[in-house]
């Protein structure tokens, strides 16, 4: 379970702010996705466990996250390719990972891995 601890209206959209709990918080990657309430949505940025997204209008209007308000509890699931990422850390060379994988992944190994230096690993080409 997350927790919105800041919401901020931008034009017609809310960019809303939550704490993950700490052991989730290695899941979760800019411009990954993840399940709040059981809605998917993109990830803006993320600084530790705490995350930010954006609710467009229409999110707004045909779910319940109209309603929410700082404070409120949101059932949260991390991205499916983050738990892969970290099982793969564990069984399987980063270069051999990456490889297979291609670029547009390393932002989501780097964010995963505090433990390996993956910048020197990871192909960009």
């Amino acid at each position: 379970v997350a927790m919105i601890v800041a919401m901020v209206d931008d034009g017609a959209s809310t960019r809303v702010t939550l704490q993950a709990p700490d052991d989730l918080g290695r899941f979760i990657a800019p411009k990954g996705s993840v399940a709040l309430n059981g809605t998917s949505l993109t990830v803006n940025e993320v600084d530790g466990a705490r995350f930010g997204i954006n609710f467009i209008p229409h999110t707004k209007s045909v779910t319940t996250w109209g309603a929410s308000n700082v404070g409120d509890p949101v059932t949260l699931q991390v991205d499916t390719m983050a738990r892969y990422v970290v099982r793969f850390r564990h069984y399987a060379s980063w270069p051999a990972v990456f490889t297979r994988l291609g670029s547009p992944h390393a932002q989501l190994a780097a964010s995963l891995s505090a433990a390996t230096p993956l910048p020197s690993l990871i192909h960009t080409s």
